[in-house]
């Protein structure tokens, strides 16, 4: 009698689908799925910039609590960097 077998090849969770914002553990950095490429989920930067690959195991999605604090601080990020909208000025012609 054998107890519950333990298959180490059995697949894991599927991975997030592209364009699911996601907490990579292993770098500790947050970005977005663009794509999957052989074991590797592609990553990007919320904001926009390089990709990287991430292992899938050392991802998991961000709750919408974590979503709302990263898009806010990108926010305050552009703010103190210029980077913001700004309003127009009326001329004075």
């Amino acid at each position: 009698m054998s107890g519950p077998s333990s298959d180490a090849s059995a697949p894991g969770p599927a991975p997030p689908p592209a364009g699911t914002a996601v907490l990579d553990t292993e770098r500790d950095r947050v970005g977005v799925v663009i794509g999957h490429e052989g074991p590797y989920l592609q990553l990007r930067p919320l904001p926009g910039g390089r990709e990287w690959d991430a292992d899938p195991s050392r991802v998991r999605p961000l709750t919408s609590e974590e979503l709302l604090r990263v898009r806010l601080a990108e926010a305050n990020a552009r703010s103190r960097t210029g980077l913001s909208v700004q309003r127009l000025q009326p001329s004075l012609e």
